[in-house]
């Protein structure tokens, strides 16, 4: 079996988009979902540590990656050359302590340059444009602990208080506790309690080293099992 290469790859890539009509079909917008989702999959095989599922799904995302390159070279926006070399001359200018003269004694040190030399190179000037700079098309939880993570470091996230965790709990229990009928204010209320609730449990999860995320992923693994076994869990009762 012959060995194919990243130029293979292209190449490939390149003859599609020519010749299916698929392929020629898709865009750089069509194509969002399909290379969010990938990145998904290989993040569940990470998790499962199946290395041949590993294997297929990075290769998928990598794919798509070239897809969306060459694409891009059609509309010249941009080539895959240079995403390759953007994406080497970030590598060296955040790894400044590897490639520069900067020095650490730790991986916390290493990330401190990080956020350091990405906030120079994105020449963020103030707080609000590092906190614009979390992309908003995150998953929620995911964006709300990259914004507390850049407002801590900038001295602008106190801890959690747990007393205010048991306070919104209370006041969500009261607002869905009256009997009224339910209107847009009343939505609207208990939307914002719960955005307010989501916040701080993100928070509170973040400085205890939990991802949200994962722990949220993984109930909801428990549930479906729970039911799946037949085994009565009370806690999930709906």
């Amino acid at each position: 079996m012959s060995e194919y290469t990243y130029d293979d790859l292209r190449a490939i890539m390149s003859r599609l988009r020519k010749d299916c009509p698929w392929d020629r079909k898709q865009t750089n917008d069509s194509l969002r979902g399909a290379i969010i989702e990938e990145v998904y999959e290989f993040s569940d095989a990470v998790k499962r540590h199946n290395a041949e599922d590993m294997c297929e799904e990075l290769g998928d995302v990598l794919m798509l990656t070239v897809l969306h390159g060459v694409i891009a070279e059609e509309s010249d926006m941009f080539t895959v050359e240079d995403v390759i070399n953007r994406v080497c001359r970030k590598m060296i200018s955040r790894h400044s302590h590897v490639f520069g003269e900067d020095k650490v004694l730790s991986a916390d040190d290493a990330l401190f340059l990080w956020d350091r030399n990405k906030s120079a190179e994105k020449k963020y000037s103030s707080l609000i444009e590092t906190l614009r700079g979390v992309t908003p098309s995150l998953p929620a939880l995911i964006r709300a602990e990259k914004v507390q993570s850049r407002a801590e470091k900038a001295g602008e996230c106190p801890c959690p208080d747990t007393t205010e965790l048991t306070k919104l709990i209370q006041e969500i229990t009261e607002v869905i506790s009256r009997p009224q009928v339910a209107n847009a204010t009343h939505l609207s209320r208990l939307t914002s309690l719960v955005g307010d609730f989501l916040w701080h449990i993100s928070n509170f999860s973040r400085i205890n080293k939990i991802n949200a995320e994962f722990a949220l992923t993984n109930t909801i693994e428990t549930f479906i099992t729970r039911h799946e076994t037949g085994k009565d869990d009370t806690r999930y009762t709906i």
